[in-house]
């Protein structure tokens, strides 16, 4: 089985233009439209590995609902100064409100329809974290633009009051789960057979109610691993020898790992026995 982890990294900051020639690096909402874009820096310096990439960022309130592209940013720009006109003080952008394919490149990293008020929208920056975190190009954060249609939204800004409406990126790392098991402790009362020998060996046996495929690690009365002679298992479910086919059988440093397969679908629960000889005893 595969699972995934999360990681919610803050937007380091983010600016729209306002209509007047003068910053607003600071302010709770952002607003965005297809002349208006509005940017997003990410520090990336913790991101680790990962497998994908979204930029999270919640409307707050629709003029008139669209489609948004992000776009990566190729030049560098401050919050707190970046204009319409300027990107930082007095270095000017290429063009009024940012110029496609200068100062942002040309081709959209994630369109994504935006028609709801106070709703969360993902876009897809999994190609571009890979580029940034490679170095094949330099971060410089995102910029954010209505297409055709003149779409025309509020989006809640990292500067927001309520924390939980601030925007992020998520990144998504899927790895192998880790083996659950089941513990099952064997009790002195198990020794079915006598004398230990070649020819007669000590038997033993522990029972346990099974539940789906879960994986049962096996261990003796002190805690100890048991490792078992894999010819010897039987294993019994609901009365019934299983196949050696339906069932896999671990060992490693924690013991005996025993999985069941093909249980009855519609049944939960399963009564199962299994009959071993301890390996050391072979």
């Amino acid at each position: 089985m595969l699972q995934i982890s999360k990681r919610q990294t803050p937007i380091a900051g983010d600016v729209h233009f306002d209509p007047e020639p003068s910053n607003v690096g600071d302010a709770e909402v952002l607003y965005c439209s297809d002349w208006d874009p509005c940017l997003f820096q990410a520090d990336l310096s913790q991101a680790g590995e990962f497998g994908a990439a979204y930029l999270w960022v919640k409307s707050k309130e629709i003029i008139y609902g669209g489609e948004f592209s992000l776009f990566a940013v190729l030049h560098e720009w401050d919050e707190m100064q970046a204009t319409a006109d300027f990107r930082l003080t007095d270095v000017p952008w290429d063009g009024m409100n940012m110029l496609a394919g200068s100062d942002y490149r040309a081709a959209a990293e994630d369109a994504v329809l935006v028609e709801e008020a106070e709703a969360w929208r993902k876009w897809d920056i999994t190609a571009l974290m890979q580029e940034w975190i490679s170095g094949a190009l330099p971060n410089y954060g995102m910029v954010l633009r209505g297409e055709s249609g003149s779409p025309s939204v509020y989006f809640h800004s990292s500067e927001a009051v309520d924390e939980t409406n601030r925007p992020y990126i998520e990144t998504e790392l899927i790895t192998a789960a880790p083996t659950r098991s089941r513990t099952v402790i064997l009790g002195s009362g198990f020794l079915l057979q006598g004398q230990s020998s070649r020819e007669t060996r000590p038997e033993q046996r522990f029972e346990f109610t099974g539940k789906g495929d879960e994986p049962i690690n096996i261990l003796d009365a002190a805690g100890a691993p048991v490792f078992c002679d894999p010819a010897s298992v039987r294993l019994y479910v609901n009365g019934i020898l299983w196949p050696t086919s339906h069932y896999t059988l671990e060992q490693g440093n924690e013991g005996t790992i025993l999985t069941p397969h093909h249980y009855v679908p519609d049944s939960p629960d399963h009564r199962c026995s299994v009959f071993f000889r301890p390996r050391d005893l072979v």
